[in-house]
């Protein structure tokens, strides 16, 4: 997902704010330390104009397994997702 990002070039905070979700986050996902909702990889495949790659990735992803909602991660954060 950085790549995609950093391709698009979007800072992690554009892309939180187009997803509706904290940057923090975002850094969280791309460092592989959380594992972002199904309707966030949604959103983050739309945001990052990926046609379904990140959707596809993160389905193959035999780590994958849910995370904290978007929402609450930034709660924890403490920044206004």
């Amino acid at each position: 997902m950085r790549l995609r990002r950093r391709e698009a070039t979007l800072s992690q905070h554009e892309v939180g704010r187009r997803a509706h979700c904290c940057p923090s986050y975002i850094s969280k996902i791309e460092r592989e330390t959380e594992f972002p909702t199904v309707a966030l990889v949604h959103n983050l495949d739309q945001v990052l104009d990926a046609g379904g790659a990140i959707i596809a990735a993160r389905a193959a992803d035999t780590r994958a397994r849910p995370s904290r909602s978007p929402a609450m991660a930034c709660l924890t954060c403490l920044c206004s997702g």
